[in-house]
């Protein structure tokens, strides 16, 4: 599948979030990812996790007896607007040793970049401006409000890859709403 530029694909997420078609529920989402018949989707283990909380015990339990062979617990993730809209189709791994570092998914976005980016940015600028740019990173990491899990039990971030991208695949092949719906073809 050919991916379109960035503009085309910012464009195509704008029109989508005017009438998106939601995954209503874990249970259907369950379904859903079921037909792909994987034993390596831990689809009885799928939950739904608020990104304004952070992963417990209860996170690290959802994938006991997964992955024996590797360090590492692999995870997909269906990222949702406080609507229930998909915005994006990821995947991440953490250490099974990790006590506070679940993966990318629960690091915040920042439109400052670098630590560098930050100082020019704020020495540049004046506040006012600063400050808008500060709300902007505010909403930035707002909108995405939860997240549905969805556990793997693969050894190489190349196998849950290629299990996020068929995630991503069969979301659209049922039509469900995915704002950057081409997130999951581009690793």
């Amino acid at each position: 599948m050919t991916v379109p530029d960035r503009e085309k694909r910012i464009e195509m997420a704008e029109v989508a979030n005017k009438s998106p078609n939601k995954i209503e529920s874990i249970t259907e989402l369950r379904e859903i990812i079921g037909k792909l018949q994987t034993a390596k989707i831990k689809v009885d283990k799928i939950f739904q996790c608020d990104l304004s909380k952070k992963p417990d015990k209860a996170f690290k339990k959802s994938f006991e007896g997964l992955s024996m062979k590797s360090k590492d617990y692999h995870y997909a993730w269906i990222g949702l607007t406080k609507d229930n809209v998909a915005v994006v189709v990821g995947r991440s791994s953490y250490s099974k040793k990790a006590r506070i570092a679940f993966g990318d998914l629960f690091k915040e976005y920042s439109v400052f970049g670098s630590v560098s980016q930050n100082i020019i940015l704020k020495l540049a600028l004046n506040q006012g401006k600063f400050k808008v740019l500060e709300d902007a990173n505010d909403k930035l990491n707002s909108f995405i409000t939860s997240a549905y899990i969805i556990p793997l039990d693969v050894d190489e971030i190349k196998e849950s890859s290629e299990l996020e991208r068929e995630i991503g695949d069969a979301l659209l092949k049922e039509n469900k709403t995915i704002l950057n719906m081409f997130s999951h073809e581009l690793y």
